[in-house]
């Protein structure tokens, strides 16, 4: 396959994931803004009803509950921290063998600090929907030539384009993958000398793309795995393949009724990592799966479109009225008299400074004219009514609260509240 056949199978390739999963990648934006609300972004309130509250000064107000929900999810995951177990199956396994695994994978855990890309992809899998980490080899320092596996986290999931057949759920049948990084542009410079002149142009001829800016440069790295035919035969040394072997051999193995044979498919994963309309770099893969695992919550497909979900969407309207009811709550109490007292004008004639100043500072007494001047028995002041908190605002607060719990799963005990 020639460049320009390359190019143009990934662009076409992009073009398809990314129209499947234009609208669920809108909803996950949308889900994670909404699981890190707070007062100052505002994220937990229609922008309408929001700018409305702001114009007309009342309080709109942000109690995220929903965030110590997830928190409880990802407080337990980091508990019971997620690690990578090897089984022994098939004939030859044993116990002692799935150890060592074991052991190397420990190995390649604690170097890569792979508990950070577990979390980081459980964490916006909850809040989003989805997540991703993945897997690489890189120089063990800049004066050798070996190599080591990492894993590495992905933080924004948003970058990665998989393959939209798939069927597994950790996405292992994946036949192609693409993950978009956004490199300084200094950095780029010196790394990549040679592709200057493209550097402006989007990967791939995407321009209706915003790709590159002033600082940076866009780039795209695209597994392709493609499978290949072959056969293998079982001789008494152990199993040969035929593209190991000479035409002539595989044909007197296939003609000996001796010799068990069959067909078989292997697959090979390629790297490209492309700039621009060029393909800067490419090399072979060493494993038989793209090294991008994904990590989904709830995925759907109702009448052809899409949608995957993690645990914010369910609470956002019981948080939005609990947000509601708490502002309605406020804005109630606030819009109520401030005025302590009733008086009798005629009552404190001549003592002003001191009712004037009876919310400011802690007389020891407040003076007051029982008699008029006309020998009238005057009223003594009377405490006016404080204002009241409404009963409605409480319970709508309340329902909101228990139906917060009631579709998260999460109740009392379960928060850490006592029983």
């Amino acid at each position: 396959m020639t460049e320009d056949e390359l190019l143009r199978e990934a662009k076409d390739r992009f073009k398809l994931v990314s129209e499947w999963e234009a609208d669920t990648r809108k909803r996950f934006i949308e889900d994670v803004k909404f699981a890190n609300g707070d007062p100052d972004n505002g994220y937990q309130w229609p922008s309408r009803l929001l700018s409305s509250r702001q114009v007309d000064q009342r309080p709109a107000l942000t109690i995220n509950k929903t965030r110590q929900h997830n928190l409880q999810i990802l407080n337990d995951a980091r508990q019971n921290k997620i690690a990578i177990k090897i089984d022994p199956v098939g004939d030859e396994s044993t116990y002692e063998a799935a150890q060592t695994f074991e052991d190397v994978i420990r190995k390649i855990e604690d170097q890569s600090n792979a508990d950070s890309a577990y979390q980081k992809a459980l964490e916006t899998t909850v809040e989003g929907g989805w997540g991703y980490w993945r897997i690489k080899t890189d120089y063990v320092d800049s004066s050798s030539f070996d190599q080591d596996i990492f894993i590495e986290r992905i933080v924004d999931p948003l970058t990665v384009y998989m393959d939209p057949d798939i069927k597994t759920k950790e996405g292992s049948d994946a036949r192609y993958c693409f993950i978009f990084e956004e490199l300084p542009k200094d950095l780029f410079d010196k790394k990549y000398p040679r592709y200057k002149d493209v550097a402006s142009s989007a990967p791939m001829g995407f321009h209706e793309e915003t790709w590159a800016d002033d600082d940076h440069v866009r780039v795209a790295e695209y597994y392709r795995r493609t499978e290949k035919r072959d056969r293998i035969y079982a001789l008494d040394t152990g199993i040969v393949k035929r593209s190991d072997l000479t035409a002539e051999i595989a044909k007197k193995l296939e003609e000996d009724d001796t010799v068990k044979y069959r067909d078989v498919i292997e697959q090979e994963v390629m790297w490209y990592f492309i700039v621009g309309d060029k393909i800067a770099e490419k090399a072979k893969w060493a494993g038989k799966y793209i090294p991008v695992v994904r990590v989904v919550g709830e995925e759907t497909v109702i009448d052809g479109k899409l949608d995957r979900k993690g645990h914010t969407r369910a609470m956002k309207d019981p948080q939005r009225m609990y947000n509601y009811w708490s502002s309605s709550a406020v804005e109630f109490v606030a819009l109520q008299t401030k005025s302590p007292w009733t008086i009798p004008i005629e009552s404190v004639g001549g003592l002003e400074v001191y009712w004037e100043n009876a919310n400011r500072e802690n007389f020891a007494y407040l003076p007051y004219k029982s008699i008029g001047d006309n020998g009238e028995m005057l009223r003594p002041p009377e405490r006016s009514v404080p204002p009241q908190f409404s009963q409605a605002y409480l319970e709508g607060m309340q329902a909101a609260s228990a139906e917060l719990q009631m579709v998260s799963g999460q109740y009392e005990a379960a928060m850490g509240e006592e029983s």
